[in-house]
């Protein structure tokens, strides 16, 4: 006899509301300040509309030269390596509806992540009516998906990527979790962090199949884009050496959506009585350290703890090491926020306790969220609370493992997903 279904555990009703709290205080808060001052430092939407959406057109022109040397070395550079290129192309090949369908595909991939999150949830034994409610409240308030949305980014297709990677490794298929991963990171680098899932003597083939997908992407998309291999790949590393010392060097308005570790050290060194403007020795300082005390920190401990660990560690490596990192990349967080949630209620409903459950619910929390209504003359909060709750989580991984997940809520999932598409 299958067990009755439950409530969900409290310190989850009350996340869930504190979310949605933040999101409404954060819409009138922000439609206050504009309306009084006619700045937008606290908006979560951009007044612009040349603006809005702007991360899909900004290359729209640029791509008119596609497969020529200006691609490469015209004023508006193309920051990404050569493989977004190829995703921008086809992209843009959609026709004058192009926006509406990329806008469209990422409301219906947060609709379906909502809808597995809470059939997941009813798998684990939570009552219909509270897991829809809390699946529908997280969606509602998710600031990264909105942030997301209104910039129209291409991490929205990394997302699905490292999405269905890491559902690929729940469901025990290796192989096609290192394939997706090696895609993702051939995209933009910092998802290549993903395959030390796969480093282990027993995936050392899948592990090397990954590395092999993102070299082999890598390296066909330089053909393809042209008009030369050796031009292609000079184009690339100069856009993005480019992006980098442009953005990660120095300090620009943007910074209040950055919760990079380094971003944070940012926000501070630009306030009194430090002022300071260049960031060049700092920021390859801060590659080097951060790098190796994250990659020590896993090798070390992370590695052997439970899966959910490993994963959520690496996720928040992925969006937080990079030298700059705005809050769209934190949408990387919503499957392994689910796993952490799924294992912690499955641990409450057996009687046992998730150590730290209340101070990672509180991180989760401050991330999904936005605080740009936390500001003091230039000091923007935004970042730095979202660099900090970052920072508290890896430390409260490293130290408490999260009990181990059994497949059969995915497995039924999955029979889900199946019948939608018979």
């Amino acid at each position: 006899m299958s067990n009755p279904a439950r409530t969900l555990p409290s310190p989850f009703r009350w996340l869930c509301a504190a979310c949605l709290a933040v999101m409404v205080f954060s819409w009138l808060f922000a439609a206050f300040y504009y309306r009084h001052t006619d700045t937008e430092w606290a908006s979560v939407w951009s007044h612009d509309p040349q603006d809005a959406f702007g991360d899909f057109l900004n290359y729209s022109d640029l791509f008119r030269v596609f497969h020529t040397p200006a691609f490469f070395f015209s004023e508006e550079r193309f920051a990404y390596p050569a493989p977004s290129a190829v995703v921008f192309c086809w992209l843009y090949h959609m026709g004058p509806y192009q926006l509406h369908i990329f806008l469209g595909s990422i409301i219906a991939a947060g609709l379906a992540a909502c809808a597995l999150f809470r059939s997941a949830l009813v798998r684990t034994g939570v009552a219909t009516l509270p897991a829809t409610l809390f699946a529908a409240g997280m969606g509602l308030s998710s600031w990264p998906l909105l942030f997301l949305y209104e910039r129209a980014n291409l991490e929205f297709i990394i997302w699905l990527l490292a999405a269905l990677g890491i559902w690929a490794l729940v469901r025990e298929r290796p192989m096609l979790a290192a394939i997706l991963f090696g895609l993702a990171a051939s995209l933009k680098l910092y998802p290549i962090l993903l395959l030390a899932l796969l480093f282990s003597r027993r995936h050392i083939r899948e592990f090397c199949a990954g590395m092999a997908t993102f070299a082999l992407a890598f390296v066909a998309s330089l053909w393809f884009v042209g008009p030369t291999m050796g031009m292609a790949l000079h184009g690339t590393l100069s856009g993005i050496n480019g992006f980098v010392t442009n953005y990660a060097a120095t300090a620009h308005s943007e910074l209040q959506f950055d919760h990079s570790f380094l971003g944070a050290i940012k926000q501070v060194l630009t306030q009194p009585p430090w002022l300071r403007t260049d960031f060049t020795f700092l920021t390859h300082a801060y590659i080097i350290v951060a790098g190796l005390g994250a990659t020590l920190l896993f090798l070390l401990r992370v590695r052997h703890l439970p899966f959910v660990n490993r994963v959520l560690f690496l996720t928040i490596c992925m969006v937080a090491l990079p030298p700059v990192s705005y809050d769209y990349t934190l949408v990387h967080l919503c499957v392994p926020f689910a796993l952490f949630t799924l294992a912690a209620i499955r641990a409450s409903h057996q009687g046992d306790r998730q150590p730290g459950l209340a101070l990672a619910l509180v991180c989760f929390g401050i991330l999904f969220t936005p605080q740009l209504f936390l500001f003091w003359n230039t000091l923007r909060l935004n970042g730095l609370l979202k660099a900090a709750a970052m920072a508290t989580l890896v430390v409260l991984l490293s130290v408490n493992p999260v009990v181990e997940l059994d497949t059969h809520t995915f497995t039924a999932i999955e029979d889900d997903v199946d019948a939608v598409y018979a």
